[in-house]
């Protein structure tokens, strides 16, 4: 199993440092910026300082978390000694933004919200937002012009799986794929900040289009997942991190595979092991692993025509690097553009895979900081 790339320190590109004066803003003082993604499975916490530089300084099993404020302030105290000056942190869950409160999809106990973040941070507020917004927040900022990404286009940086010159008038679709399955549609216009609106597409049903996609799905039905024993089947409930084992189960329910397998062991493994099982030659799981390609190649395209992404589609998450061969790029393109006599609607949207890494949301989370600080800070009048 290849190894999960190791998180980027150091300074980052300049159009990830604190912002200027654009769109009217007061440009406020670089602050050291406590920044952190809490994912299904785990906590990352960095430290944004005041020369640029995004530097990891702990991690965490959310299964682990308690107390979510204690665990960042002892985390950044131990990493700086004095208390962050801002901090913005995102959530695999919605969001609601009036009270920044939020639920973990995947881990329902933890709940989050700002204001006791803040009392625990020693800070008048925390900025919470979506995952998918942060991470759609930081493909903004990485691709916006003057970062040498060419105009909104992803540069040399991002894995190209479908060339094209894409649509700069129209919307983009950020996919992150990790424990979850989420989705995000950045704007396109002229802001300081991206506009940005994350959505719960891994919620919707998983289609079928062949008949032995259809039996892996009617099977998982019976199948428990995250949230139990449920009629209807999600993209996220196969196609995402937590859903692998439940792919797998399911394709080995459904076909007459050769040798002993896993079987419904797979429910009980996480994906190294799934990706471990099928590197050594079991069919249930060698199988799980073609049909998930094609699954994010066709959901993608399924989603770009439904929101209209011809700007571009981008799909995100440390998940997908991980799987190396497993992750049969070929196959997500074509079924990406497999779309009947709607294939022609795609045809010059392009394909791209974020880099590895946590940068993306944290470089979001960084900039909303930013941002929130300049406003806090008032319009210029010159």
């Amino acid at each position: 199993m290849p190894q999960t790339p190791r998180f980027r320190s150091g300074p980052l590109p300049a159009a990830v440092r604190p912002v200027d004066g654009a769109g009217g803003l007061r440009r406020p003082e670089p602050a050291d910026v406590l920044v952190a993604d809490l994912g299904g499975t785990n906590l990352r916490i960095a430290r944004r300082d005041r020369r640029g530089r995004l530097t990891m300084i702990g991690r965490a099993a959310t299964a682990d978390i308690t107390d979510l404020a204690a665990t960042l302030r002892s985390t950044w105290l131990k990493a700086v000694g004095t208390v962050p000056q801002a901090a913005a942190i995102c959530v695999a869950g919605p969001v609601d933004g009036a009270r920044g409160a939020a639920v973990l999809t995947n881990r329902p106990g933890l709940a989050i919200e700002a204001r006791t973040l803040g009392a625990g941070l020693g800070l008048p507020s925390v900025a919470v937002v979506n995952d998918l917004m942060a991470q759609a927040t930081g493909l903004g900022v990485m691709t916006e012009p003057g970062d040498g990404a060419g105009g909104h286009r992803p540069d040399d940086r991002f894995e190209h799986l479908l060339a094209g010159a894409g649509d700069t008038a129209a919307p983009r679709l950020l996919i992150g794929i990790g424990t979850g399955f989420g989705t995000a549609l950045l704007l396109p216009g002229h802001h300081a900040l991206p506009q940005v609106v994350p959505a719960e597409g891994g919620h919707i049903a998983l289609a079928a289009e062949t008949a032995d996609e259809w039996a892996v799905i009617d099977a998982a039905r019976a199948l428990p997942g995250v949230a139990g024993v449920m009629s209807h089947v999600s993209l996220e409930d196969l196609v995402s991190g937590h859903g692998l084992g439940r792919l797998v189960a399911a394709v080995a329910a459904t076909r007459d595979l050769s040798g002993p397998g896993i079987g419904g062991a797979a429910l009980t493994m996480d994906p190294p092991a799934l990706a471990a099982a099928a590197f050594a030659g079991d069919d249930a799981a060698q199988a799980g692993f073609a049909l998930f390609s094609g699954w994010v190649g066709a959901a993608a395209g399924d989603l770009a025509i439904a929101t209209g992404a011809r700007g571009g589609v981008v799909l995100a998450g440390d998940l997908l690097h991980g799987l190396g061969p497993l992750f049969d790029r070929d196959l997500v393109a074509a079924r990406f553009r497999s779309k009947g006599r709607f294939s022609s609607y795609l045809a010059d949207v392009p394909l791209d895979m974020a880099p590895a890494g946590d940068d993306l949301a944290l470089i979001g989370l960084a900039r909303i900081a930013d941002i929130r600080a300049a406003r806090a800070a008032g319009p210029v009048f010159d």
